[in-house]
């Protein structure tokens, strides 16, 4: 009987409704987390997350198991139900219906964790990938 590997990265990259700013300082400490452990309990790698105030990036791990889309569809569902559906977080939580999902080989895993990394200083400065903001 054989053994299976993968190592399936993907660069991920979603906005919110409108480009709306719903994902400030305090909403991200709220829904990074939590999207961090919906990706634990589906059995996902998130190897980086980051984004400025109206979209987010996230470098990960899939298992091979898992439709991409499908996976990407219960993250954003859930977070926004958890963040709209909670009483005790004030704000909202809308995603637009797209996403951006790119693969990443392993040599080129650090470049994309540093980008993401460093969203908001892009951003900032002008220093954007265009491909890699969809």
């Amino acid at each position: 009987m054989s053994n299976n590997r993968t190592e399936l990265f993907y660069h991920l990259v979603w906005h919110t409704k409108d480009n709306e700013p719903y994902l400030d300082r305090t909403m991200e400490s709220i829904v990074y987390p939590y999207i961090r452990r919906r990706v634990d309990e589906s059995e996902g790698n998130l190897l980086r997350i980051n984004g400025t105030e109206n979209h987010v990036h996230i470098l990960i791990s899939i298992p091979p198991n898992k439709l991409v889309s499908e996976f990407i569809r219960k993250i954003k569902a859930s977070s926004a139900t958890y963040i709209n559906k909670n009483q005790d977080i004030d704000g909202y939580l809308y995603w637009q219906r797209g996403y951006g999902a790119f693969t990443v080989s392993k040599q080129n895993l650090k470049a994309v964790a540093n980008y993401i990394e460093r969203q908001k200083h892009h951003h900032k400065t002008g220093t954007l990938k265009s491909d890699w903001e969809v």
